[in-house]
């Protein structure tokens, strides 16, 4: 993630937080809740090796992510109501395991593998998983009634993915594949996230329907890989984006 995001972000919170609730503000109660979510992985991969021969294999040239699941997380949060606008301000935090894994195999013929039925298929599969994710965000809203706000989100997500990717054991003299070698790799990885919400509120509870949008940089991987006869280079990346529709619940405003 570029430093400008990060400090945007930062200032935004320093912005939310430094209001001060006797003038142009009345600060509420802190509020608490959790929130039930289908998360949506999609995005991009792509994939070369380069063989003992210098070829380049192709595996996957912009092949679709995609992956869907159930999530749970919890938040706590702030309100800050600007007097006689029913506008309000607030920022809130937002952890949980957030897990969304993605497989993609893929196959290229080799060039230089040449067996009695034509050309050695190479298989080169990829492996997404985001294992933990947390948040921050700001959210702007107005209160429409009495008991209903709708509200827009602005904030930066960090999430710990696991990205794995499997190449098989060839021998580039007899064309035959021994098994195969798993590589893994684990980063988090800062994106910015929007979205747009609206919720009700029901005596000290709010219900509310909400979603997310956040698109990470490219999460990249490549090394040698020893054969039993050459030596061949393998490149991978993938662009994940997570979108979410969660349906919150509160307490405390």
């Amino acid at each position: 993630m570029k430093l400008r995001y990060i400090s945007s972000y930062f200032a935004l919170a320093f912005l939310f937080f430094s209001i001060e609730p006797t003038k142009a503000s009345t600060l509420n109660n802190l509020y608490t809740g959790l929130a039930v979510s289908w998360d949506h992985v999609g995005g991009r991969s792509y994939g070369v090796i380069t063989n003992h021969a210098g070829s380049h294999l192709i595996f996957s040239n912009g092949n679709s992510l995609r992956a869907d699941k159930m999530n749970g997380y919890a938040f706590i949060g702030t309100v800050y109501t600007l007097p006689q606008r029913s506008i309000f301000i607030s920022p809130e935090f937002q952890i949980g395991q957030g897990n969304v894994d993605c497989q993609i195999k893929n196959t290229a013929a080799d060039p230089n593998l040449i067996l009695s039925s034509g050309p050695l298929q190479r298989r080169l599969d990829l492996k997404l998983n985001r294992q933990l994710t947390t948040s921050f965000v700001g959210r702007i809203g107005r209160k429409l009634f009495n008991s209903l706000q709708l509200y827009g989100l602005l904030g930066v997500e960090a999430s710990r993915f696991k990205y794995s990717y499997v190449v098989e054991n060839v021998d580039a003299i007899s064309g035959e594949i021994n098994g195969f070698k798993t590589f893994l790799k684990s980063k988090w990885k800062l994106a910015p996230l929007f979205g747009i919400g609206i919720d009700k509120a029901i005596n000290k509870f709010r219900i509310g329907l909400e979603y997310r949008f956040s698109s990470y940089g490219p999460i990249k991987a490549s090394r040698t890989v020893f054969q039993s006869a050459s030596t061949e280079w393998v490149s991978t990346k993938v662009k994940p984006y997570i979108s979410s529709l969660m349906l919150k619940f509160c307490y405390g405003v």
